[in-house]
């Protein structure tokens, strides 16, 4: 008997049928009773089992394709996606940290590692002189081997003159940066663009051609407010998730109570 089935239904809940099966599957996911990749019981056997509708069993696995969890593939089922990189716009993050976090290995294939003459565009950012050398380091990011990022960062040589190829092939950037140059990440500023990947990006991505997914351009600054980070990555949109916490702006919240 399918994983999947590793739970009840109760009738006599006044949670919606569909909600139910629906979080009877994400425990499951949860449980790694069911792993990415598998295939999820057919309509008919969904039915059989629980005892509901196929327009109930449709509107649990409609929500949960959804929230990205399950993929369908016409003419062969539903089937459960592969884990996505979860950015949660809340606090200063590494690719490294963030995978570990996820339960997924983290790996990055270092494409270009050079110095070169800062362009007036990073003068500005930077708060650089005329020609100050940056580092232009190009990544491929991968999580379980699978590529997810492809990244190109500048940041200026003075910040961390002693910088490698070498430890950008074994280690984290921000780890380096804060064990050698002790430099720690304060704030960043990200924005996000949906674009179109050139065939060149699905290419080093390894995805479907054509795609789309996201340009995300990342400055990173120190609490002084010094910038000294800027990350251009390409973000593969079928892999990818954003959570993103809001939260009441104090001042106009004891406005409205006053």
């Amino acid at each position: 008997m399918s994983p999947v089935f590793d739970g009840e239904i109760q009738f006599e809940s006044k949670l919606p049928l569909h909600y139910q099966i629906m979080m009877i599957i994400k425990r499951n996911i949860a449980s790694k009773n069911i792993l990415p990749g598998d295939k999820l019981p057919t309509e008919e056997e969904f039915c059989n089992t629980f005892g509901v509708s196929r327009s109930t069993v449709r509107a649990a696995i409609g929500e949960l394709e959804e929230e990205g969890m399950v993929t369908r593939v016409r003419g062969k089922g539903t089937f459960i996606s592969k884990t996505k990189l979860k950015r949660k716009m809340e606090q200063v993050y590494s690719f490294s940290h963030q995978m570990d976090a996820a339960n997924l290995v983290p790996s990055s294939k270092l494409l270009e590692f050079k110095t070169i003459a800062a362009s007036d565009g990073l003068i500005d950012l930077f708060g650089l002189e005329q020609n100050d050398p940056v580092y232009e380091i190009v990544r491929l990011r991968l999580a379980n081997g699978e590529p997810l990022l492809l990244e190109t960062s500048f940041l200026p040589v003075k910040v961390h003159p002693t910088l490698r190829a070498e430890t950008l092939e074994t280690a984290s950037l921000y780890d380096s940066l804060r064990d050698e140059a002790k430099i720690l990440p304060f704030i960043a500023e990200e924005t996000y663009e949906s674009i179109a990947f050139e065939d060149a990006i699905c290419k080093m991505l390894e995805c479907p051609r054509p795609t789309c997914g996201f340009y995300v351009e990342r400055i990173t600054r120190q609490e002084s407010g010094e910038a000294y980070e800027l990350t251009q990555s390409f973000m593969r949109g079928d892999r990818s998730k954003i959570s993103i916490t809001l939260q009441q702006d104090i001042y106009t919240f004891n406005r409205s109570i006053d």
